[in-house]
């Protein structure tokens, strides 16, 4: 069974993607838990705790903590939503491996979509399959290159994405924990 998490302080929007997911799950016969929450700090302690989730459906712009670094400290391998009435925060959505970036308002079929994707990924995550190994030339610059499963595969979104976060971590860490988004986002020199 698919556990599904969002946290959204708009109760009005936690309603309607509480009900889009009844409908989801009524209409392509899947199972899933839903665990709302109107507070980033309840979802951290639940998680601190050891509760997992496969998806989280999150709001950047919530008062308090800042919630996604907290959430990667204890589960890397959940797959984060940002949902959000403003794109500033986009940048900062790849420095944290987030799946996908949805912006404000939610429609039925765009949500439909998304979470066809978001758990047809979290299926493949947990189909186990043996890693792959990459040949050697497939390695350069820092960034691994997956082996391709079919010709012109190219870079594998998801490992991409993380070791973008991994490099602004550690370039949040070299300035002091005070971000530079120019320098993490601009052409590299």
């Amino acid at each position: 069974m698919t556990r599904i998490a969002f946290c959204d302080d708009d109760a009005a929007l936690l309603h309607q993607m509480q009900d889009f997911l009844e409908q989801y799950r009524t209409l392509r016969g899947v199972q899933l838990e839903l665990f709302p929450y109107t507070k980033p700090m309840e979802l951290l302690a639940d998680i601190e705790a050891g509760v997992r989730f496969d998806v989280l459906f999150l709001d950047v712009l919530m008062p308090g903590i800042n919630t996604v670094r907290e959430i990667r400290r204890y589960d890397t391998a959940v797959q984060i939503i940002f949902v959000t009435s403003s794109s500033e925060f986009a940048v900062q959505s790849y420095v944290v491996g987030a799946y996908y970036y949805q912006l404000k308002p939610i429609w039925k079929d765009s949500f439909f979509r998304l979470t066809d994707a978001v758990l047809a990924e979290c299926r493949k995550r947990t189909q186990h399959l043996p890693p792959r190994s990459a040949p050697p030339h497939a390695v350069s610059g820092g960034l691994h290159r997956e082996w391709p499963h079919r010709a012109g595969a190219g870079l594998h979104p998801q490992r991409l994405q993380r070791d973008r976060g991994r490099q602004g971590d550690r370039l949040l860490r070299e300035r002091g924990g005070k971000p530079d988004l120019f320098r993490l986002c601009g052409p590299r020199r």
